[in-house]
């Protein structure tokens, strides 16, 4: 090859360099709410036992450790251990609920549901499930459970208060003439209120689903929610006849009562990066998915409301909205070698920062490191650590007073028992 040749090929590389990288980008988007979308409640992997029906701290939380493959129960008060759960196929992946007093823990792994009362008594299957749990609605305080697997069945439970199955049926997801479920969640009524294909919402009565064994339910039209293509509802904390979705191209607040959209937000030019529900469902997105600009969104007072952070982490770990406690805290990271984030608690677990922030006037509150190789859960009240231990060590951080409290050696016993 000749001087002229040499020159040519660095001049076809260099034009083609940033095209090269262009492509890239395109093609590799950081983060995504794919999996908090189309599904009955929240993602089986974002499922937290820390957080109660009101935002604050569980009396008892329940946490599937990923080092001795066992659940672990918890005082959150004094971070005592009460108990550790030997489970079924421990090498699956385990998804953990607990009654907020510890009278049960519910655990669901592959295709299956097993429920241990607070005696250590197990109901494994209470229902014949074909595919897995893909996502869970689920109120403590009803003791109700509503199961979304990846067949796109419904899985209705209704427990006592001590972890015993009531009742309990399956339903398809067709649930009219030519009406598909596409999202859905449970109110505090008990009243499960679905979006469907044809962009109606069904208000799904439970109570007599469950008896007649069948759906049971009345329709809002799509003229009456004026929206499209709902992939993701909440309920409204302040406004129990309310709810927030997300359509094609925007958010709003759609009230069952008088049937109507009182609220809404163009999504334009947004990146949307997480849909959450703890404890008050709320909406993060940014101006392009590289931004370090976030916006927040929320609804109250029949209304959607906006907060806009600047020079913020590149990537949203884990965030917790309580309007109760007038706070926003969430937990974020600027680890650059992940090609891929699809808003899991626990898939980045190097360099997370949590942040605390006065909701009313944005006055950040506090900021603190998160615990390197730490499995996590977070309350508005709580930063809750478990570490890769053999032996057992777990921390509960206090965001309001700063002071930790932390349980070691919880694993001594079952490690006796091996």
């Amino acid at each position: 090859m000749d001087f002229r040749e040499m020159a040519f090929s660095k001049t076809k590389l260099f034009l083609l360099f940033p095209l090269i990288l262009m492509l890239a980008a395109c093609g590799e988007k950081l983060s995504s709410t794919e999996k908090e979308e189309n599904v009955i409640g929240v993602p089986v992997e974002k499922i937290s036992s820390l957080v109660k029906m009101d935002g604050g701290d569980s009396e008892q939380m329940a946490v599937f450790d990923e080092v001795t493959k066992r659940i672990h129960q918890f005082r959150m008060s004094d971070m005592s251990f009460i108990r550790s759960l030997s489970v079924k196929s421990p090498d699956s992946k385990h998804s953990v609920i607990a009654h907020e007093k510890g009278n049960y823990v519910i655990d669901m792994y592959d295709q299956h549901v097993e429920i241990f009362d607070r005696s250590g008594n197990v109901t494994i299957d209470p229902i014949e499930m074909v595919g897995a749990p893909v996502s869970v609605a689920y109120r403590s305080d009803l003791n109700l459970f509503v199961l979304y697997d990846n067949l796109n069945s419904v899985v209705f439970i209704q427990l006592d208060s001590v972890g015993q199955v009531v009742d309990s049926w399956v339903g398809g997801s067709l649930i009219a003439s030519q009406q598909s479920i596409t999202s859905g969640d449970l109110l505090a009524s008990g009243k499960l209120v679905l979006s469907l294909s044809d962009n109606s919402l069904a208000v799904v009565d439970v109570a007599d689903t469950l008896k007649q064994k069948k759906w049971s339910f009345t329709t809002l039209t799509p003229a009456m929610t004026g929206m499209t293509g709902i992939s993701w509802l909440a309920p409204v904390s302040d406004n129990q006849n309310q709810i927030v979705a997300k359509g094609l191209n925007e958010i709003a607040i759609i009230d069952l009562s008088s049937q109507s959209k009182v609220s809404s937000k163009a999504l334009d030019g947004l990146d949307l990066e997480k849909l959450s529900k703890s404890s008050d469902a709320h909406i993060i997105a940014r101006n392009h998915i590289s931004s370090k600009e976030v916006n927040l969104f929320y609804a109250q007072s029949s209304a959607l409301q906006i907060r806009t952070l600047q020079k913020q982490g590149l990537f949203i770990v884990s965030s917790q909205l309580s309007l109760a406690k007038d706070r926003w805290s969430f937990v974020d990271s600027n680890l650059k070698k992940i090609n891929f984030y699809d808003n899991t608690v626990d898939q980045v677990k190097q360099d997370r920062v949590l942040k605390m922030y006065r909701l009313s006037d944005m006055l950040a509150k506090k900021k603190m490191d998160v615990a390197n190789d730490a499995q996590i859960l977070i309350s508005s009240n709580s930063l809750f650590e478990l570490f890769p231990s053999e032996l057992g060590w777990a921390v509960r951080h206090d965001l309001e007073s700063g002071a930790s409290s932390e349980a070691k050696f919880f694993n001594v016993g079952p490690l006796r028992q091996k």
